[in-house]
């Protein structure tokens, strides 16, 4: 594709010359003829990717915009803003290199060629890429909502996990008797987990301090479990409200590194958090249990298998996971919140045509 810009940028370079006579009459054994040529596929080279550049802020501005305002709207401004005067001005650099007089009628010729040009670019080659763009991030959104629809299951799980409860319920009991004020609260904590997975469990990402906010939440359960066998800390050296992560991506690790591990007041399990530009990692001692009681003890691998899917659908790159018979490390790739619209629109367009879809099969 690349090598099919190039040539269609030196032939319209070559062609536009020759049809407005914009080197004049100039002989081909002087420097002044190629360097004319070069010149005028440089004309076609900012006319090309400045129409581009314009056209590939469709995507952002139709959120705005309606697409039948949006593409012709797109279209008068790139012409009138750019095309034309770029093309005027750098026609009248080319008289002035030359040391010719400026003849108007050749610039307006010139103008002419690559505003029709720009057309043919538009609605034929240009609008064909948007297109092709489009239909790979539908289907990026299709193989999302399958991982996801997994991930769903995976946190359903979680709520209705008898072992979960019985533990939760088991210690806010214990708690209650004993100790009134951290029974409160374990209960506030523990509705503010499940608050955050039943308003989060469909979604693709949520924002880095809610997903901080619920790992808070899910750890102060288990720091009034666990007492302190367990310590938490997180590092951050940059905006959490600048990002977005997949949601229950970090509280999975956290689980993961209870369920696997021995716990010891004496020897507390030290899991780290920490946050650099556009990833965050997750790291935790290593102390295996020799015995694994209990099936939701065990490991199937899933959950980091599907965190990786959904990963690499969204940033198009997996997590990264590092282990050592010290640490258990864990790489999670973050998404700008400027980055982050795009994807979310496509997927609420895409259950907008299903839901059409579905009640036009109704209404028939």
């Amino acid at each position: 594709m690349l090598w099919g810009r190039a040539a269609v940028m030196v032939a319209l370079g070559i062609l536009v010359p020759n049809l407005t006579g914009l080197l004049g009459d100039i002989s081909p054994i002087t420097a002044l003829y190629w360097l004319g040529y070069e010149y005028s596929i440089g004309i076609a080279l900012l006319v090309w990717l400045g129409n581009r550049f314009i056209w590939l802020q469709e995507r952002k501005l139709r959120r705005h915009i309606p697409l039948h305002i949006l593409k012709p709207g797109l279209f008068i401004a790139a012409t009138l803003f750019y095309t034309v005067p770029i093309t005027v001005l750098l026609c009248i650099g080319w008289f002035w290199v030359a040391s010719w007089q400026v003849h108007w009628g050749i610039v307006k010729d010139v103008v002419f060629c690559y505003v029709l040009a720009s057309c043919f670019v538009t609605f034929f080659y240009e609008t064909v890429v948007l297109a092709r763009r489009r239909e790979d991030d539908l289907l990026r959104i299709e193989q999302l909502e399958r991982a996801t629809v997994q991930a769903e299951l995976e946190a359903l799980k979680l709520q209705l996990d008898p072992h979960f409860i019985f533990n939760s319920l088991n210690t806010l009991s214990h708690l209650i008797e004993t100790q009134p004020k951290e029974a409160l609260e374990f209960n506030d904590s523990l509705a503010d987990v499940y608050r955050y997975m039943l308003a989060h469990r469909t979604k693709t990402l949520v924002p880095l301090s809610d997903e901080l906010a619920f790992l808070e939440s899910y750890y102060t359960l288990l720091r009034l479990r666990f007492r302190d066998a367990v310590h938490l800390s997180v590092e951050s050296a940059v905006q959490a409200d600048d990002y977005a992560i997949m949601p229950s991506a970090l509280q999975l690790l956290f689980e993961n590194a209870v369920k696997h591990n021995e716990l010891d007041e004496q020897a507390p399990l030290l899991v780290e958090v920490r946050i650099d530009a556009d990833f965050v990692s997750l790291s935790n001692t290593r102390r295996p249990k020799r015995v694994l009681k209990t099936p939701t003890q065990q490991s199937s691998g899933t959950g980091l298998v599907n965190l990786d899917e959904r990963a690499k659908l969204i940033t198009k790159q997996g997590i990264a996971v590092v282990e050592s018979s010290e640490k258990f490390f864990v790489r999670i790739p973050l998404v700008r919140k400027r980055d982050q619209k795009t994807l979310q629109e496509l997927h609420d367009e895409k259950a907008l045509q299903l839901r059409l879809t579905t009640s036009q099969a109704h209404a028939i």
